[in-house]
């Protein structure tokens, strides 16, 4: 379902366009009314938006774990919701770059105009944020700057590879190949990886990974686990990054014996088995969530934690460590955003990533 919905008009015409998801399978834009800003606010403009399919699509489809359950923090539990869908409406998005064109008074101190931003923020084309309670933001300096938008991504990745802990020499091996995976496999390598093969069933996406000069196996057509034995180049460790209970499942099967298997993605809601009573334990493999955020510690602290992660991310992004032009990423303009979700959905031709541009595609 397609809707677009105004609200709060009485703002003098400013309108900001936001995607949200009112409920499964209802996916459209809300036009929020901006007002004029205020004492310690800062207004952006969007300069680049990227999606990231694997959670965004959880949650318009309603497969997202918040979908149907609550997080208690303090037990560190999830519960059932008892309003029963009352996660809707929600914005979309979280890979926002925007560059600063207004500033408020008892803002100018730390916001100058023109200045571009990574905030944690959903696919809109404008935003105010007051500095009294501010999303994760941070000031960037790239070129060109929607590179910015992959902050997030990049530092799931190399969180993802430190857990993994590859040594000088090992193999490794990474399920998917959207753009976590990507980032993984790209990571490993710098990691000492001896050779970095990239499991994925989408024709397009393992045409970017051998681009990039990576393996790639098409797990439709031949059993990784098998092909990586008898060439020698069965894994030490494996980044699995699709979302799908199916992949782990291969992914465990596929990893050396006392090998590692590190999980990056969110598995949302889904009936589908994970087989623990064959390789798993016959292997005795190690199997590991990497969650960089909600509290989780680094396996490494107190040396690595969330800001030296961004710090580290930040500087491999400017200093051009990954190739974004050449990853896959199609470009789409935001008023053209729906049918982004539609390809992502599509496992033969899905792009390695979406990325939104602006105001007549600028960014």
């Amino acid at each position: 379902m397609v809707f677009t919905t105004r609200v709060n008009e009485d703002t003098g015409g400013r309108l900001s366009k936001r995607l949200v998801v009112r409920g499964p399978g209802q996916l459209g834009f809300d036009e929020v009314g901006e007002h004029d800003i205020r004492e310690g606010q800062v207004r952006f403009e969007a300069v680049a938006t990227a999606v990231s399919g694997g959670t965004e699509l959880m949650l318009v489809d309603g497969r997202a774990p918040r979908s149907s359950f609550s997080w208690d923090a303090a037990r560190r539990l999830l519960a059932p919701r008892a309003d029963n869908g009352g996660l809707y409406p929600v914005s979309l998005g979280y890979q926002f770059v925007g560059r600063v064109t207004e500033v408020g008074p008892g803002a100018d101190d730390r916001f100058t105009v023109g200045e571009h931003c990574w905030i944690d923020a959903a696919h809109q084309d404008s935003l105010v944020i007051d500095l009294s309670d501010p999303p994760p933001i941070r000031k960037v300096n790239v070129d060109p700057i929607w590179h910015a938008a992959y902050l997030p991504l990049v530092r799931i990745a190399l969180g993802a590879v430190h857990d993994a802990r590859p040594l000088l020499g090992d193999h490794a091996a990474v399920f998917g190949g959207g753009m976590i995976g990507l980032l993984s496999a790209l990571l490993l390598e710098r990691a000492g990886a001896a050779s970095v093969t990239l499991i994925e069933p989408g024709a397009a996406r393992r045409l970017v990974a051998e681009t990039l000069g990576f393996q790639t196996v098409d797990p439709n057509i031949s059993s990784a686990s098998v092909l990586l034995e008898d060439s020698g180049r069965r894994p030490d460790v494996v980044i699995e990054a699709t979302g799908s209970y199916a992949a782990l499942n291969q992914a465990v099967r596929t990893v050396r014996s006392h090998g590692s298997v590190v999980c990056v993605s969110s598995y949302g809601n889904q009936d589908s088995e994970l087989v623990l009573g064959h390789e798993f334990h016959r292997n005795r493999i190690t199997l590991l969530s990497s969650m960089t955020v909600n509290g989780c510690v680094h396996r490494e602290a107190p040396r690595w934690d969330l800001e030296r992660l961004i710090l580290e991310s930040l500087r491999l992004i400017e200093t051009g460590a990954f190739p974004f032009g050449a990853m896959g990423v199609e470009v789409v303009h935001f008023d053209e955003a729906l049918t982004a979700y539609d390809r992502l959905r599509n496992p033969a031709s899905a792009p390695v990533s979406v990325r939104f541009v602006f105001r007549g595609g600028r960014g």
